[in-house]
C-alpha cells in the first residue's frame, strides 16, 4: 500500500513592506507642518533662525539652530518644507537659511511679551495659501471646525490621513494672531479698530487762529450795563459774563483791551442815557 504525500496547503508568499503602502497615494499639493514636532517648537526653530541670522543680517546654518535649539539637524530639517513653502524662511545655500522681515519682528516682540509675539507672522500667513482659502470664508461669521478643516483639506487636497497637519495649519493661524478656535467653532480674530483724528487743512487753521479771539469774544463774553438816575445820583451797574475756559486763554494785552474798550462804551453809554434823563 502506497502512502500519498499529505499537502501542506498554500506556500506563504513573502510580503514586501512598501507594497502595503501603495506609492501612488495622494499627496497635498500645498506645503503642510510636519507632525513630528509640535507647532511651539517649530516656532521655536523659526526664532532659533532669526537669532542665529544676527536679527537677518546673514544666513543661519543648520548647524547653528541645532546647536541653539540642541535639536538633532535631522529634526530641524523636518520643519523647513513649512517654514520655507510659506516664506518664514528661505534657502540661502546648502544648509542655510535667510529669514524673513516677520521672523525677526517675532524674535524681537518675544522679548517684550511672549503671548503675543507670534502675531507679528500674521501678515506672511494671511497671505499664505491657507490664509487665502479660509480667511474669506469666516469673513461672512464663524464657521464649525470641520467645516474650516474641510475648506483647507481642499484647498491643498489634502486626504483624510492629513488631517493631524490641516488641524496644526489653524494653529499656526491662531499663533499668527489671524483666527480664534473656541467651543468647536472657528472664527476671526477680532482687531480694535483705531479712528484717526481728523487733520484740518493749513488754510483753516491759519483762518481759526486769526479769528478766534474776535469770534470768542461774541460767542462766550456778555455784556449788560444798566443807567439809573434821580434828582442828585446817579446809578451805574454792570454785568461782565466771560466764559472761564475761554477767559483762560487770554494773553494780557487783550485782556487790558477788553476793558479798556468796556470803559469807552460804558463812557459812551453812559453819557447818551445822562443826556435824555435830563431833557
Amino acid at each position: 500500500m502506497s502512502s500519498q504525500p499529505v499537502s501542506a496547503g498554500p506556500v506563504p508568499v513573502p510580503i514586501d513592506a512598501e507594497s502595503v503602502t501603495p506609492k501612488d497615494r495622494p499627496k497635498p499639493n500645498k506645503p503642510l507642518p510636519t507632525d513630528r514636532i509640535s507647532v511651539g517648537r517649530q516656532l521655536d526653530i523659526l526664532r532659533a533662525y532669526a537669532a542665529a541670522s544676527g536679527n537677518g543680517t546673514k544666513p543661519a546654518t543648520l548647524a547653528e539652530v541645532s546647536e541653539i535649539m540642541k535639536m538633532s539637524a535631522l529634526t530641524v530639517g523636518l520643519a523647513h518644507p513649512f517654514l520655507a513653502g510659506v516664506g518664514l524662511i528661505q534657502r540661502a545655500g546648502t544648509a542655510a537659511y535667510t529669514v524673513s522681515s516677520e521672523a525677526v519682528g517675532f524674535l524681537k516682540a518675544y522679548e517684550w511679551d511672549r503671548e503675543t509675539a507670534s502675531h507679528k507672522l500674521g501678515p506672511l500667513l494671511r497671505s499664505a495659501w491657507f490664509g487665502a482659502a479660509l480667511l474669506p470664508r469666516l469673513s461672512f461669521g464663524a464657521i464649525e471646525e470641520k467645516a474650516a478643516i474641510g475648506v483647507l483639506a481642499e484647498a491643498s487636497s489634502a486626504p483624510p490621513d492629513y488631517e493631524k497637519e490641516i488641524r496644526m495649519v489653524m494653529e499656526f493661524m491662531v499663533a499668527g494672531g489671524l483666527i480664534q478656535r473656541e467651543g468647536g467653532q472657528v472664527r476671526l480674530r477680532p482687531v480694535a479698530a483705531t479712528v484717526a483724528e481728523p487733520i484740518p487743512a493749513p488754510a483753516i487753521i491759519a483762518k481759526t487762529e486769526e479769528t478766534r479771539e474776535k469770534e470768542s469774544t461774541v460767542s462766550s463774553t456778555k455784556l449788560n450795563t444798566s443807567v439809573q438816575s434821580s434828582p442828585g445820583k446817579f446809578s451805574l451797574n454792570i454785568s461782565v459774563e466771560v466764559d472761564m475756559v475761554e477767559f483762560a486763554t487770554w494773553r494780557p494785552e487783550r485782556i487790558q483791551a477788553f476793558f479798556r474798550g468796556v470803559a469807552e462804551v460804558l463812557a459812551a453809554k453812559a453819557d447818551v442815557e445822562k443826556g435824555g434823563a435830563g431833557s
